[in-house]
């Protein structure tokens, strides 16, 4: 039961950590667009 909860414990952090890297690619891309306009 630990292994199991440790285990989906690091899914879900890897998850989220990859939902919150898309999400800063993307604002560093809008900041790099208003940069060149």
């Amino acid at each position: 039961m630990a292994i199991n909860r440790r285990r989906f414990l690091k899914a879900s952090l890897a998850g989220s950590a990859a939902v919150f890297g898309t999400k800063l690619h993307g604002m560093d891309h809008a900041n790099l667009g208003v940069e060149k306009s």
